[in-house]
């Protein structure tokens, strides 16, 4: 991994990603612009959201992607998230089945078929269809 002091000329200080997102916590959605991801998923269409009867939020920060997809018919949505301060402001959502710390590191394990999954997560990761799809 490149180390940053390598392009940072102005010798910003840095944090690591956990301590910069737990300082962002707090302020995080007066920062982020409806441009920048809910936008993208409105724009899907081959996805019928009111179908999916559970899906993980993986990395669900402030419960901001979940609370779209509660809104859009989702009925379950489990969230995961490696930084407590952003765990903390989407518990206040109330969208969530569950919301689960994880270390930020995903550990891979094989489940059939050659999928990978991570380990911490296997329990929400996979998003079913209440409905089936017409041929």
């Amino acid at each position: 991994m490149p180390i940053f002091s390598t392009f940072d000329r102005r010798n910003y200080r840095t944090v690591s990603a956990r301590e910069g997102y737990a300082q962002w916590a707090a302020t995080y959605e007066e920062t982020i612009k409806h441009e920048m991801d809910l936008w993208l998923l409105g724009e899907i269409q081959s996805v019928t959201w009111s179908a999916v009867e559970r899906c993980a939020d993986l990395g669900c920060g402030t419960g901001r992607t979940a609370a779209w997809l509660a809104s859009k018919g989702v009925r379950a949505i489990d969230g995961v998230d490696a930084t407590p301060e952003m765990l903390d402001q989407a518990r206040t959502r109330g969208v969530f089945e569950s919301l689960r710390p994880c270390s930020g590191q995903v550990n891979e394990k094989r489940h059939g078929r050659g999928r990978h999954v991570p380990h911490d997560a296997s329990p929400v990761v996979a998003a079913r269809k209440q409905a089936r799809q017409e041929v």
